[in-house]
């Protein structure tokens, strides 16, 4: 897959040059308000919901168990890969229980900022978040084809959170896929997709350098709001393998609203000490069976 990464940024550098808001010295020039802007404090709109954490599920690529061209030996198995089949159980569940399905909007603004009054029909909800990320091109065959049955059938949207990385839009690694442009744009029009930034690449941000920051974080949103037409994606972002250090979150201030990653905790509503850049996400993975999701997901109180 590298090769064909590579190719993708090498391509993009070309027109990147001219542009200036993701040049490094765009980047340090507007470092001098780093100290200034820490964390902005909260407004206080008390949410009206009786429930003190939040549940994000982080979850990579749907495969269908029933597929042979999806399954081991002609695709390669991953431990974060989910069956579909499970996975409609699950919504299936919540769908039932009522609960209210978060986009990345939604959840910033109601309950990290708690600058919007949470509408009286969501007050007896119980909000969750479910992220989806690298965008594997199962997220368009399989995802999307259930949520819209599920739509049917109960007459209720599933939105999901889709961290995608732009420079693997489209891209054929071998016997894996990944989502184009066209596909994610499909999902965000019918109202399912919530598209959001997972880096440029997917390369590790600890493990780059500090000069490439502005490149891997500006370019993806650059692209993901060229692509999708839409100024509204690519406010969020999810560091890739969860990992992340000072330095990057300085960078990552300057381009995004929140930012997410994986330690396996709920998110508390009421902590006065949460980090935007700093999001608590559960990370699934295949051999969690639809029980254990959903003893995980009632754990939060």
């Amino acid at each position: 897959m590298l090769r064909f990464v590579l190719l993708n940024v090498a391509c993009l550098a070309v027109f990147t040059l001219s542009i200036d808001f993701f040049t490094l010295n765009s980047v340090l020039a507007k470092q001098n308000q780093l100290s200034k802007i820490k964390e902005s404090p909260q407004i206080s709109i008390k949410p009206a919901v009786q429930f003190s954490q939040i549940p994000i599920l982080g979850f990579h690529d749907i495969v269908n168990k029933n597929n042979s061209r999806q399954n081991p030996p002609l695709r390669r198995s991953f431990d974060t890969d989910y069956d579909k089949d499970k996975l409609v159980e699950v919504l299936t569940y919540l769908i039932q229980k009522d609960y209210w399905f978060l986009t990345s909007d939604e959840f910033f603004h109601y309950f990290y900022l708690k600058d919007r009054l949470i509408p009286v029909e969501k007050n007896s909800q119980r909000p969750i978040m479910l992220t989806f990320d690298d965008g594997y091109e199962g997220l368009y065959s399989n995802l999307l084809p259930l949520l819209e049955s599920l739509n049917n059938k109960y007459q209720k949207q599933v939105k999901v959170v889709l961290f995608i990385n732009p420079a693997l839009m489209g891209i054929e690694d071998g016997d894996l896929k990944y989502t184009n442009c066209n596909q994610l744009k499909e999902g965000l029009e019918k109202g399912f997709f919530d598209i959001q930034s997972h880096a440029l690449t997917h390369r590790n941000l600890t493990k780059i350098k500090v000069a490439e920051l502005p490149f891997e974080l500006g370019k993806s949103k650059f692209i993901l709001r060229q692509c999708l037409k839409n100024k509204k994606v690519a406010t969020q972002i999810a560091y890739p393998y969860g990992s992340q250090n000072e330095k990057i979150l300085e960078y990552v201030t300057l381009y995004y609203e929140t930012a997410y990653l994986y330690n396996n905790k709920f998110f508390e509503i009421s902590n006065k000490k949460n980090n935007r850049y700093l999001i608590p996400r559960l990370i699934t993975s295949r051999d969690k069976t639809v029980k254990d999701l959903i003893n995980i997901i009632e754990r939060a109180e």
